[in-house]
């Protein structure tokens, strides 16, 4: 259904509601309210259902790596990893009663911080092994991997820094803004960027933050078109719904007519937006 100038709405229908999302460029995965893994094709528009999670689960992270797919129960302590080539559901065991951020590093750990605690958990699937460590910042609400393995934390507040498993250092730093960033992304290039609920967006390089843009509005998501060019998904400006443009350079926002959760383009520059209301939406301008 067209809902705006070169934009489409794809209802899930079944009253199905996108409650955790994670995307690629080819995939967008979500797990339902009913606790289906699915995926949506970038290319062709098709949702197609995974697996079934257990019922009795209560799912509150998910994050997809460039070969399988997690989800993190809180109620039976319990990681599940999909592997995106069709293998079937494996549950490992996980001490963990909440997550506040999950991301999966390129080496194929998967890192989940908690709320209330400054420690991450670390899940490496070649040794089935969960190792703790404690970054010093209570509560992070978002974490980012860049190529090299260098891993960036923050809690959205005071507290953000990053650690090197290699050589083991661990670093907090002192942000240049009243909040740190809630938002970390990284782009194909490996670097990882920071979007802040004051609507600043920085780059983070060899351990330091460099302010990019001020876009004026709180970040939600920040995603990377095929150039690896970053965009910024934001609450619009004297209209419902939210927004998404280019962190630098002149184009103007593309609007969306309602609630947006997520943004992720596709190898044809064509932009996917998570609608928590339940579907998706497309925008059909080439936005190069």
């Amino acid at each position: 259904m067209r809902v705006a100038p070169d934009l489409y709405r794809l209802p899930l229908g079944d009253a199905r509601l996108p409650v955790l999302v994670a995307s690629t460029e080819s995939r967008v995965w979500f797990v339902d309210q009913r606790n289906q893994l699915a995926a949506l094709d970038t290319s062709s528009g098709a949702i197609f259902t995974v697996a079934q999670l257990p019922r009795d689960a209560i799912l509150r992270g998910l994050a997809v790596g460039r070969t399988h797919v997690y989800a993190v129960d809180i109620a039976k302590g319990r990681l599940f990893g999909f592997a995106t080539n069709g293998e079937p559901l494996t549950p490992h065991p996980l001490a963990v009663t909440d997550v506040s951020a999950m991301t999966v590093a390129p080496d194929g750990t998967v890192w989940i911080a908690m709320r209330d605690s400054s420690q991450l958990l670390a899940f490496r699937p070649s040794a089935k092994r969960v190792e703790l460590l404690d970054v010093g910042v209570r509560g992070s609400v978002t974490l980012a991997v860049e190529s090299g393995g260098r891993l960036w934390f923050s809690n959205g507040a005071t507290g953000i820094g990053w650690y090197e498993p290699q050589s083991g250092r661990l670093r907090q730093l002192v942000w240049p803004a009243p909040h740190a960033p809630g938002v970390l992304a990284a782009d194909p290039f490996g670097q990882v960027w920071a979007g802040t609920a004051t609507g600043d967006v920085y780059f983070l390089r060899d351990g330091i933050a460099g302010l990019v843009a001020r876009v004026g509005r709180p970040i939600t998501a920040l995603a990377f078109d095929p150039s690896g060019q970053a965009w910024y998904l934001a609450p619009a400006v004297g209209a419902a719904g939210f927004a998404y443009a280019p962190v630098n350079g002149p184009s103007l926002a593309r609007l969306v007519p309602g609630p947006a959760a997520t943004l992720t383009f596709n190898w044809a520059w064509r932009p996917w937006l998570a609608d928590p209301a339940g579907g998706f939406y497309l925008g059909t301008e080439v936005p190069h």
